[in-house]
């Protein structure tokens, strides 16, 4: 999240999904973006995100990932893919994207 930082953007980490959420529940009116990658220990990052929207439908979130496909994801236009390996720039470039766009 380090490289987040340097393009101005506040951040808080969680180590699983289940801290992820967690997170965006006590922090949710803070929370403009979740950024979270697709496979992760525990709860995955869809079945985070599918809890998540259940708690706010119209949460943005970006989904990194190297291997995983589309299939798993929750449909919508609320997301942005970010496939890995990305640059610190590219990380920005699709956060900002998702600011703008995702609905």
């Amino acid at each position: 999240m380090l490289s987040l930082n340097q393009y101005g953007y506040h951040t808080m980490g969680a180590g699983d999904g289940q801290s992820g959420l967690m997170l965006f529940i006590k922090h949710r009116e803070e929370i403009d973006l979740v950024l979270t990658d697709v496979l992760m220990p525990g709860v995955t990052g869809p079945d985070m995100v599918r809890s998540i929207l259940r708690l706010d439908s119209s949460a943005k979130i970006v989904f990194m990932s190297g291997t995983a496909g589309l299939a798993e994801l929750p449909p919508g236009k609320h997301y942005q893919m970010l496939h890995k390996p990305f640059t610190a720039e590219g990380l920005a470039k699709c956060v900002r994207r998702c600011l703008e766009t995702c609905t």
